[in-house]
């Protein structure tokens, strides 16, 4: 029993959380990018319109 817990804190803990940063870090790394693609547009735009005066 004692080694079963010894697993579970060594081998299971540690592998739920690397793929649960793995994900967390996907989320950031694509809600980043989405932030970026959009203030991108929108510098875009301003440059389109202050061309357009």
């Amino acid at each position: 029993m004692q080694k079963q817990k010894v697993d579970l804190i060594n081998v299971a803990l540690p592998r739920q959380a690397h793929k649960l940063l793995n994900i967390l870090a996907e989320e950031d790394r694509r809600s980043l990018a989405n932030e970026l693609a959009f203030l991108i547009e929108k510098e875009e735009e301003r440059r389109a319109n202050a061309e357009a005066h």
